[in-house]
């Protein structure tokens, strides 16, 4: 009925007539006309193979224990080569072990043929098996999914009477898990602030962290870092029953740069190019503060012409990431009235604002005594004691030549220094 039974003889072999038996059943479904068995022990486990005579097919069965179970049966097919290894199989020999191999051989019925089972044994191990007297030290490249168990054999005085055999299982256990805090992938911070790197595992007996660089400390479930660039921290954590997890968590610094430059000492009616190398070029906001003075106050390089003393903030601001990074500097921009500012050359009719009239582009005089022009030959065309005034290219309401024209300036700064200079003009049309 295609079911196996088990016979209880108590204590003795000798107790036959008191024997009781309990059917078991077509375990799992796997028998199909069972002719044969096998029962070894193997490394705290006992295992029944079966023959099936009608499926030609092998059966194994595995308890803890004979009498109590728990029964469990696989059916483990017809092997390879495919339908050619058992043929209405009839007998069964017990398990044979040869260094680290398994052996079982099983009588055909069907072609009067014999069949050899080979156990193969573990092929992702270091060493298969060793006869030294003490045996070299061995790893595993795959543990396996949770639940695989490697059994691990020692025999002494092999075929002699006093032999032995001792056996350690090796349980593959789940990854235990773990909790990090901020979460992986989330642990980008601005370049100057700190993170709370926290973790938490059920069981676990230590937490290392790893390098020691800009951190609270490398030992414990909690630390502080703050790196200046992007890191790599390590993590070992060790538990009761062995484990060890190695991970890690990436904390990805944002380098956001801004460099407002040196400070300047600039001329009166002169410009200057604010900005430093080191600013951050790319994806970013730049605000510069205040606006007055500047070409331009969103840009990395504005052009300043301070008319006196002024202290620029540079922001930069980061756009690609939800932290919107940013950093500040500070550069000063000191004005001094050691000299006057004169264009050499102007044309009346240009279209630029400030390149079609002449005069004094400084800010720092207080007192202008007198600004004049003349031309070649001495005579004068144009006379101011006004410093916003300018001279517009005429004589008399009239165009003046193209040429050259000599100019004098005597006056002030508001610091008291006297400011006397002459120089060329170019007129062009």
């Amino acid at each position: 009925n295609n079911s196996v039974t088990r016979i209880d003889l108590g204590t003795s072999l000798t107790n036959a007539p008191l024997a009781t038996s309990a059917n078991l059943g077509n375990i799992s479904g796997t028998f199909f006309g069972p002719s044969a068995i096998s029962i070894t022990r193997d490394c705290g486990a006992i295992h029944a193979f079966f023959a099936d005579q009608s499926s030609n097919e092998l059966t194994r069965m595995d308890m803890t224990t004979p009498g109590a179970g728990p029964y469990t049966a696989v059916d483990l097919g017809k092997l390879a080569p495919v339908g050619s290894a058992f043929n209405a199989s009839t007998g069964m020999s017990r398990i044979l072990r040869d260094t680290d191999m398994l052996y079982c051989f099983v009588v055909n019925a069907g072609d009067n043929s014999l069949t050899r089972i080979k156990f193969d044994t573990c092929s992702n191990s270091s060493i298969k098996s060793s006869m030294n007297p003490v045996p070299p030290t061995y790893s595993y490249n795959y543990a396996g999914p949770a639940g695989t168990t490697y059994e691990v054999y020692f025999e002494i005085n092999s075929g002699m009477p006093t032999m032995d055999v001792d056996c350690k299982t090796i349980l593959v256990e789940p990854i235990p898990a773990t909790k990090f805090s901020p979460i992986a992938g989330d642990t980008t911070i601005c370049q100057g602030d700190t993170i709370h790197l926290r973790v938490q595992s059920f069981n676990a007996n230590s937490y290392t962290w790893s390098p020691n660089y800009n951190v609270t400390g490398v030992v414990g479930a909690d630390i502080q870092a703050w790196p200046a660039y992007s890191m790599h921290y390590n993590l070992v954590i060790t538990y009761a029953n062995g484990c060890i997890v190695d991970t890690f968590i990436n904390v990805n610094v944002s380098r956001v740069q801004a460099d407002a430059g040196p400070d300047r000492i600039l001329y009166d009616g002169a410009s200057t190019v604010l900005g430093g190398p080191n600013t951050s070029i790319g994806n970013y906001i730049y605000t510069w503060y205040p606006n007055q003075f500047l070409n331009s106050c969103i840009i990395p390089y504005p052009t300043s012409t301070a008319a006196y003393d002024e202290t620029y903030y540079l922001t930069v601001t980061e756009l690609n990431d939800d932290l919107q990074c940013k950093a500040i500097d500070t550069m000063l921009v000191h004005v001094t009235c050691n000299g006057l500012n004169l264009p050499n050359a102007f044309s009346p009719e240009a279209n630029r604002p400030g390149a079609d009239r002449f005069g004094i582009m400084n800010n720092q005089i207080q007192q202008l005594n007198y600004f004049r022009i003349f031309d070649r030959w001495g005579k004068e065309v144009f006379y101011t004691n006004i410093l916003t005034q300018t001279w517009d290219g005429t004589i008399d309401g009239k165009y003046a030549p193209m040429g050259v024209y000599v100019w004098e300036v005597d006056g002030f700064c508001f610091n008291g220094d006297r400011v006397q200079k002459q120089g060329n003009v170019t007129l062009i049309r």
